[in-house]
């Protein structure tokens, strides 16, 4: 067979191998992949994406040791925060926080009806000022970290908003009338007028608002910070 021979059979066979085409007598046609993996029972997968191996994430001594070292990172942390509260806790005084939160109460609802009086205007915010004082006496005085001392201060903010502004009831009354605040206590109930009927004529819907938010920040404001002993 000769090189122009051979060279026609080969363009022959390759034409006879594509897709569609007639086979040629006497020539064998090559079959394609698909085909002959068919015959010999491998079964291609539709997604060659999905054939891909996968690989297995496998920990690596370096991320082990990383985990373990975050691990007892967080364990000495809270061991030092422990022996921190413990510490802090043998420093509470609840008779001094007890004493000053009552004292800090008075003393701001005295300076709330003395406003009132002078001015002729009764303040509801003047509560906030007193649930943050309140509470900060608390804490300088009792230096406490457990739940009591935020009872205690938002116990006694409460109170120093319900006399302030029973004070600044009163406070009104008598500037309105030229007399002393005293007096007013004195002759009021002859008249038939309690101290709650002093209390709701200068209560406002507001007025409630400012005394949650006071007791809420007079409890908050009482504990002493445990990150920045």
């Amino acid at each position: 067979m000769n090189q122009s021979e051979t060279s026609q059979q080969n363009a022959v066979i390759g034409r006879s191998g594509r897709a569609g085409s007639k086979p040629i007598e006497g020539v064998t046609r090559i079959p394609t992949m698909e085909e002959a993996a068919a015959q010999m029972g491998v079964q291609q997968p539709q997604d060659r994406q999905a054939a891909r191996p996968v690989r297995a994430s496998i920990p690596t001594e370096s991320n082990v040791s990383l985990e373990d070292t975050n691990k007892e990172a967080v364990v000495a942390n809270q061991e030092k925060r422990y022996k921190r509260i413990k510490r802090l806790r043998t420093e509470q005084n609840l008779t001094m926080a007890i004493v000053m939160g009552a004292l800090t109460s008075l003393l701001c609802a005295f300076a709330w009806a003395f406003i009132t009086a002078i001015s002729g205007y009764t303040f509801a915010f003047l509560a906030l000022g007193i649930g943050f004082a309140v509470g900060s006496a608390v804490r300088y005085f009792g230096k406490g970290v457990d739940p009591v001392f935020g009872y205690v201060g938002a116990g006694f903010a409460l109170l120093g908003c319900l006399l302030g502004n029973l004070g600044a009831g009163y406070g009104l009354i008598a500037r309105e009338f030229d007399v002393a605040v005293g007096s007013v206590v004195r002759f009021l109930p002859s008249l038939g007028i309690t101290a709650w009927d002093v209390f709701r004529g200068v209560t406002g819907p507001a007025t409630y608002v400012f005394f949650i938010v006071a007791l809420v920040w007079g409890f908050r404001s009482s504990f002493r910070s445990i990150d920045a002993a």
